[in-house]
């Protein structure tokens, strides 16, 4: 007999990427689009970059097909029109649905671009391999390697070409499109890692393995281990696609990270952080970035216990957040009753959040950032890779650093010096604990199951001096934003971390007066310094030895939240209704068949049209390094936006 309830799940109805799909969904509805369950039959298999077929390139940009998206869409906006009201990238039920459905043509094409860039590595990987069988010169090695590394190819080909196109396959259509999110699918990460495991038998066939992307880049790090069905694969290569640079090597790209709240920024004049105003002028900087999508493995012959203790060291993976000042994001201090400073919050949503595999965590130099991968065949080379072999001749080696990055609705919890001060030699423990107990109070609050909401120290693990929180949940949660509203859910968050670190409810209660010495323990409390019923869980296991629910200086901090205020509300939009013209120093560019006219390549800035061609590109303009800034049609609105891409243009943040 079972019993137990059903909660509903939490949903964010307001998060642009969760709403875009649905909509996506109902122009390919209204298009009277037929796709084929094999991903190939919809390209153009023969012409170079295997395009849409011409079949449905002429059904998704037939004449009356934007004019019947926009009336499928607009009864799913109508319906959304009260939670969409105060979302700073809706901008109306008509303008939105016209606007989005005459992007979605380009949308639907670019979603397809990680299918064909594994294709393109899979016929490269064969190419080479065949390349190197017609050299009568090599060695037997050489030989062997290069079969193995064909049949692999040949494989990952045949899996791609739709060997098993039904529901259950990666790349059955409608599951290849959630998964990229172009269409809804909850059942599936969106965006995914993927790594290739070669099968060895007709019972251990060949397939691809998705992850989270923000798990991924450890799990399928360099040299890492998988197991997969009783079987131990090694991730050794990256599969790097057709693009490279014109010289052969990867393109690359640096980010200057903030060395007091962890935040990112690509621009190379940065001179202040865009966050906390800190200054850039010695920040470090994280050179040679490259962006994984996909990796491949080979059967781990042997695993020796050197591999294992490899593998428990782990990875350093360095965490960074970027939060544009624009109308979306929201700034606010806490103070306690006494007017005391507490923190200072920002919330942005879809803030772009990347994370950063910087070696292994015990490496020799600790300076010494990145991996070894030979550019040409995309594998990982040297010790901290596992001492892949590859048998490559002639190739240079190159150092790049993995990365990988989403957009979350993300928090940041700045707090002054004087608290960790007032910590001495707990103030490691005092950081690490609140992060947990932080997190634990809001899942508490908001209801929410563990693992939807997560946290990182920023800048690092090692220089605790803010929290960086973020919705990991397809779709977001929607909690976050309700920190920075009002200050009573700010208070509630703290009354449940007390009550999870197993407090009683009259201790809480008589310590807002008397102090936190009279706070008690549950009269059954076995826990001592951490537990799985309190702050322990599987997603803080490298934090659980300096977790300590009995700090002081952590009750205190809790207590002083309990009766928090917001001293000031600091709304960043430019004001409604200012005037404010671009200046005229924007550099025109060409892409994707669409011009783009305002560009200042300088600040990494780009202003485009809310109800233009060019607003399908944003996303990919963004995935390039630009902040973005629509101008939407509305007079007011438009001015408003002016005037914040001209303060940003002379300097500001």
């Amino acid at each position: 007999m079972v019993a137990g309830v059903v909660k509903a799940p939490t949903i964010d109805l307001a998060n642009k990427d969760l709403v875009d799909s649905h909509l996506h969904a109902e122009w390919l509805a209204a298009s009277g689009l037929e796709l084929e369950s094999n991903i190939p039959q919809n390209l153009d298999m023969t012409a170079p970059g295997r395009p849409l077929s011409a079949k449905v390139q002429a059904d998704t940009k037939a004449p009356g097909s934007t004019e019947a998206g926009t009336r499928a869409m607009v009864p799913v906006l109508t319906s959304l029109a009260e939670t969409l009201s105060d979302a700073p990238w809706f901008t109306g039920t008509q303008a939105y649905a016209a606007s989005l459905a005459r992007s979605a043509a380009i949308s639907f094409d670019r979603a397809f671009g990680r299918w064909r860039d594994l294709f393109a590595a899979a016929e490269k990987q064969r190419d080479d391999a065949d390349r190197v069988l017609k050299d009568y010169s090599i060695s037997e090695f050489e030989r062997r390697a290069a079969q193995t590394r064909l049949a692999q190819a040949l494989g990952q080909i045949s899996l791609l070409l739709g060997g098993s196109a039904n529901v259950g396959s990666d790349f059955f259509v409608y599951r290849f499109l959630a998964t990229e999110g172009f269409l809804p699918g909850y059942n599936f990460p969106r965006l995914p890692l993927m790594a290739f495991i070669p099968g060895e038998s007709e019972q251990r066939r060949d397939r691809y393995l998705q992850r989270a992307r923000f798990l991924a880049i450890a799990e399928f790090g360099p040299g890492s281990l998988v197991y997969h069905e009783g079987r131990g694969y090694r991730v050794d290569k990256a599969m790097l696609g057709a693009g490279g640079g014109t010289d052969g090597r990867l393109i690359t790209f640096a980010t200057i990270i903030c060395p007091a709240c962890g935040a990112g920024h690509d621009e190379e004049n940065r001179e202040s952080c865009h966050l906390c105003g800190h200054p850039l002028a010695k920040a470090h900087v994280t050179r040679d970035l490259y962006r994984i999508d996909n990796v491949g493995t080979r059967p781990a012959e042997r695993i020796t216990a050197n591999d294992e203790d490899r593998r428990r060291q782990g990875f350093d993976i360095q965490t960074t957040v970027h939060m544009p000042a624009d109308a979306s994001r929201v700034d606010v201090d806490l103070a306690d009753a006494e007017g005391h400073p507490l923190a200072s919050v920002t919330f942005a949503p879809a803030a772009r959040i990347r994370r950063i595999n910087k070696g292994l965590r015990r490496r020799r130099d600790e300076a010494e950032v990145g991996f070894l991968i030979n550019p040409r065949t995309g594998r990982w080379l040297g010790k901290s890779a596992g001492e892949a072999d590859d048998p490559a001749p002639a190739d240079q080696p190159q150092r790049i650093t993995p990365v990988v990055e989403d957009r979350k609705n993300a928090l940041m919890i700045r707090f002054p010096a004087a608290l960790r001060g007032e910590a001495g030699p707990d103030a490691d423990a005092l950081m690490v604990t609140l992060q947990h107990a932080l997190a634990r109070g809001i899942e508490a609050f908001f209801q929410l199951e563990e693992g939807e909401i997560l946290g990182e120290p920023t800048p690092n693990r090692s220089n605790r001096n803010a929290l960086l929180f973020y919705e990991a949940a397809e779709g977001g949660a929607g909690a976050l934003g309700r920190l920075v509203q009002d200050v009573e859910p700010f208070r509630s968050v703290a009354y449940e971390a007390l009550r999870a670190i197993h407090l009683t409810e009259a201790s809480i209660a008589a310590a807002k007066t008397a102090g936190y010495e009279v706070l008690a323990d549950a009269p059954d409390t076995k826990c001592v310094a951490g537990c799985y019923q309190c702050l322990l869980s599987y997603y803080n296991q490298p934090d659980q030895a300096d977790i300590d629910r009995r700090l002081p200086s952590l009750r205190q901090f809790l207590l002083r939240l309990l009766t928090a205020e917001f001293v000031a509300a600091r709304d960043v939009a430019a004001p409604a209704g200012a005037d404010g013209v671009p200046p005229p120093d924007a550099e025109p560019i060409h892409l994707d068949g669409i011009d783009i006219a305002l560009v200042w390549r300088r600040h990494r800035l780009v202003a485009i049209e809310a109800e233009g061609p060019a607003a399908a590109l944003a996303g990919d303009l963004e995935d390039s390094g630009f902040d973005v800034v629509v101008l939407p049609a509305d007079p007011a609105a438009r001015a408003a936006a002016c005037q914040e891409l001209s303060r940003r243009l002379e300097g500001g943040s």
